[in-house]
């Protein structure tokens, strides 16, 4: 990224800028697979940076509702969450984060993990120099509380770009690599005031401590870093690191670190084996593109990009298949890039995403790559995807849970200018393909289970795809895997290796849902599904049977081999509309006695359409083994209008697990009224 290579490319780039305006002008009127959607669905939002380098956006499921959120980094702006309500429309909740650093702070890239283990993905945000890096743990979806002092490092206030996170030491918990960029003498960045690289840290978690401990496990990379990903490179089941550097031939090439569990360390990959690229890299993406069930990566540049093709299992080489592939790029500065199958065809497409810097104002269009006959041909205005905003951060996943893959890219700009904005490309693709996504959740592995392989088995071929920690640049894509299955209904098997090489294997699998798949929980299969009200007392079909109140249903159907466990949330309205005033007024529901949620948390209720027809009413609750762990007698403080409200305080004592609910009336108890199994998680 250093001017001299700028200049050295700008009258070839200047060639392109006619070709890009011609093929706007000539763009097919064939229905396009994308349509950018960002301000009709809420989102308004762009990274604000003078120096052009940074611009986050991570992809996950902050709250468990089954509709996956977005997160992106605002440069001298604020950071953004926006909390996805269906319908592929979304609402700003950054209100919901509470630190006051991150209000100032100079953000570049962010990461999602479930830190502290406890069902709620966590935020890790880099800076720039002079602020520290931003850790938000996840308040039971509610809240963000920055625990940012946990963080212990000799490294305090550099400038930080992208981070990964993984179970380094296997003990259950996920610790967190940071790439730092560089250090420079003059009020404001060039290239030419840089007068130092930094060392990249690598922060292990011990108990909700991150203490840095590059040095000791031989990953504190002296590069000038923007590109960083835990991925298991040589097919081991541990985390391997690939970091990629910007200057590369100035001061440190990229370098890959291969985990030695046996020492608790890892050990640079000699140069001869391909990966040590001296390039001005920016992004990551990964994947199995040539069906050889291993990883292959692709590096950007600005101007020939790296296709690493993975030979690790035989000659323990990468070989640069760029050219071959015809991916290359050679128009422009690229970021952000994503492996992904955007028409569900089975072949891994590759999108990238462009800009320019540095005040060069040269349009570089975004880049897609679709996979056919076995090579990539380039679809990207014929597919709606060709923009030439100044692009950074690119992330993948289904925000409209539709079974396509959707993309969110961040738009930089060096003003305070608000004719910029991030974009949302839905992904409306026509084709008939199937599909499977896979959920993962770890138990005696991380939670995320970043590190797992998913192999999927359709005739002849194997699927390969990997739970990273982080990847494309400054980025998170969704850690829910998806599989383009085309005209395969039927997946014969499916494997999931977890870290540390256990491995379970699923038979038979239906395509065109998502599968969720809990480490050790014996072949169960959970298909979520959300149904949101469009006023508080309207009945929804579920299941079967008209349901009122808000809670997870479920229906389980064994199998041959397995349970399918269906579960459908049914939440209440977000928006009050004026017709719901009447339809409110009476509760419709198919019980006389309900106790919802079911799965529970924290607190029960239980409603009773006829509580004014019962006195003394008590309720005893049973375990697993037929003992009874509580019996509460209900009082007036109790009861809200037609509904008994148990707080968590009262149901501390209950584990996780499966009970029976008895509700009894009467002085002595002589009548027993309802009986309900309910599972706490």
């Amino acid at each position: 990224m250093s001017s001299l290579a700028l200049n050295a490319h700008k009258i070839k780039i200047i060639v392109l800028q006619l070709s890009i305006l011609i093929g706007y002008s000539t763009a097919s009127s064939l229905a396009q697979s994308f349509k950018e959607i960002s301000e009709s669905t809420g989102i308004t939002h762009y990274q604000h940076d003078p120096y052009y380098i940074s611009g986050g956006v991570a992809i996950f499921d902050f709250n468990n509702d089954g509709y996956e959120d977005l997160y992106f980094t605002g440069g001298l702006k604020p950071g953004k969450l926006y909390e996805n309500v269906g319908s592929a429309s979304f609402v700003d909740v950054s209100d919901i984060i509470d630190s006051d650093v991150l209000k100032t702070a100079f953000t570049q890239g962010v990461a999602i993990g479930d830190v502290n283990n406890d069902g709620y993905d966590d935020i890790f945000i880099t800076t720039h120099k002079g602020y520290g890096n931003i850790l938000l743990l996840n308040f039971e979806g509610k809240r963000f509380i920055d625990a940012s002092g946990s963080l212990k490092s000799n490294l305090r206030n550099v400038w930080s770009t992208s981070a990964t996170m993984a179970d380094v030491d296997m003990d259950g918990d996920l610790d967190i690599y940071v790439g730092n960029f560089v250090d420079y003498n003059t009020e404001s960045f060039k290239d030419e005031s840089i007068s130092a690289t930094i060392p990249n840290s690598l922060y292990i978690n011990k108990n909700g401590s991150f203490i840095d401990e590059a040095a000791g496990f031989n990953v504190a990379n002296e590069g000038s870093t923007l590109a960083v990903s835990f991925t298991d490179v040589n097919n081991d089941s541990y985390p391997d690191l690939y970091v990629g550097n910007d200057h590369g031939k100035r001061f440190s090439p990229n370098a890959l670190y291969i985990n030695n569990p046996s020492g608790n360390t890892f050990e640079r990959a000699p140069a001869e084996m391909g990966a040590d690229v001296a390039i001005n890299s920016m992004g990551i993406a990964i994947g199995d593109y040539d069906e050889d069930e291993d990883l292959d990566y692709y590096i950007t540049h600005i101007w020939d990009n790296v296709l690493l093709n993975n030979n690790f299992n035989l000659t323990k080489s990468f070989s640069d298949q760029s050219l071959a592939q015809a991916v290359p790029s050679r128009s422009g500065i690229s970021w952000g890039t994503v492996f992904f199958d955007y028409n569900n065809d089975t072949y891994l497409d590759l999108y990238v995403a462009n800009g320019d810097m540095l005040g060069i104002d040269i349009p570089q269009e975004n880049i897609l790559y679709q996979r056919k006959n076995g090579k990539y041909i380039k679809v990207s205005n014929i597919e709606g995807v060709a923009d030439v905003s100044r692009c950074r951060g690119v992330a993948s996943g289904d925000i409209d849970n539709d079974g396509q893959v959707d993309l969110a890219v961040v738009a930089v700009s060096a003003e305070d200018d608000y004719s910029v904005n991030n974009s949302i490309y839905q992904n409306k693709n026509n084709s008939t393909g199937h599909w499977v996504k896979v959920k993962l959740e770890g138990s005696t592995s991380n939670r995320n289970g970043y590190g797992s392989w998913v192999k999927v088995f359709a005739g002849d071929r194997v699927f390969t795809k990997e739970v990273d920690g982080g990847s494309s640049y400054l980025s998170h894509n969704s850690s829910i895997l998806h599989f383009g299955l085309g005209q395969t209904q039927t997946i014969d098997s499916m494997e999931v290796r977890w870290p540390g090489g256990h491995k379970e294997l699923y038979r038979s699998l239906a395509a065109d849902r998502l599968i969720y798949l809990r480490e050790g929980d014996n072949a169960y299969y959970v298909y979520h599904n959300m149904l949101e009200k469009e006023c508080e007392k309207d009945s929804v079909l579920i299941l079967g049977e008209y349901r009122t109140l808000p809670g997870f249903y479920r229906d389980t159907i064994q199998n041959e081999a397995f349970k399918e466990i269906h579960t459908t949330l049914l939440r209440s309205p977000r928006l009050k509309l004026a017709k719901c005033n009447n339809n409110d007024e009476k509760l419709e529901e198919s019980k006389d006695i309900a106790i919802y949620p079911n799965p529970f948390d924290d607190d029960l209720s239980i409603m009773m359409r006829k509580m004014g027809d019962y006195d003394a009413i008590t309720i005893h609750i049973i375990g697993s083994t037929g003992n009874q762990v509580l019996k509460l007698a209900v009082t007036p403080r109790m009861i809200e209008g037609n509904t008994i409200k148990i707080t968590g305080d009262i149901l501390k004592r209950l584990g996780p697990g499966l009970y029976l609910v008895n509700i009894y009336a009467g002085p002595d108890g002589e009548n027993v009224l309802f009986s309900e199994k309910i599972l706490r998680y």
